[in-house]
């Protein structure tokens, strides 16, 4: 999924930050943010929560992705 997200952007040098969670429907889930070329920014540094009410079912799995375009003081949820 890095590649794609890379050619959509056009750019990128860092890794792709990601978590690995298990939980029931309407769990929490914090998707990490950080730099497009240096995850090492810790100004750069933040996460977004995601909620999918009611999901995933039994026989689903739910994949979240995040991107911001600005400093973590820009980020809103």
């Amino acid at each position: 999924m890095g590649k794609a997200m890379r050619a959509t952007l056009g750019a990128g040098k860092a890794i792709v930050p990601s978590t690995v969670k298990r939980g029931a429907r309407g769990a929490h889930l914090e998707v990490p943010l950080h730099g497009l070329d240096n995850e090492w920014d810790f100004a750069l540094i933040g996460a977004v929560e995601v909620v999918v009410p009611g999901a995933p079912a039994g026989d689903e799995i739910a994949v979240s992705v995040a991107l911001g375009t600005d400093r973590r003081t820009e980020f809103a949820a």
